[in-house]
């Protein structure tokens, strides 16, 4: 009985130190059009561009939306 509580309080010590991932942000840098190709513009459009941002999968709700599935119930709330 003893070695049964020792292990149990062992399995909840270590799943505490255990780590979570989430979503990774991938990494979008870049130029459009890329310098030194020759290239057509009409007047307004933009001619020359550079970016670099991090992008993350998810959601993003403007408004809370109620769950409710095979007994399961849930919110998702705005941000």
């Amino acid at each position: 009985m003893r070695s049964l509580a020792a292990m149990l309080c062992s399995l909840l010590l270590l799943s505490g130190c255990a780590t979570i991932t989430g979503p990774l942000a991938t990494r979008k840098s870049g130029e459009a059009p890329a310098l030194g190709n020759l290239t057509e513009r009409s007047v307004g459009e933009v001619m020359y561009e550079f970016f670099d941002y991090r992008e993350v999968q998810g959601i993003n709700v403007g408004e809370i939306v109620n769950l409710g599935h095979m007994g399961g119930r849930g919110t998702i709330t705005p941000d």
